[in-house]
């Protein structure tokens, strides 16, 4: 299933390497904001504001698990 969510949030963290993050706010049945961890090319083309696409799949043991689709 895909559904979707507004970026909140956006910000770069620097430690020992750099990683890029986004916040989305509610999707789905998942309600509250969620940190996600991305590419820094999706981190450049995604503004706070912005729409994406959360896929929700399930896993092994049919424990869901989701990723931002591009």
């Amino acid at each position: 299933q895909t559904y979707p969510a507004k970026v909140t949030d956006r910000y770069v963290h620097n430690g020992k390497s750099t990683s890029y993050h986004i916040v989305i706010g509610d999707w789905g049945q998942n309600h509250g904001e969620e940190n996600i961890s991305v590419s820094s090319s999706f981190y450049s083309r995604t503004a706070i504001g912005a729409q994406v696409n959360v896929k929700l799949k399930k896993g092994f043991f049919n424990i869901p698990w989701f990723y931002l689709a591009d």
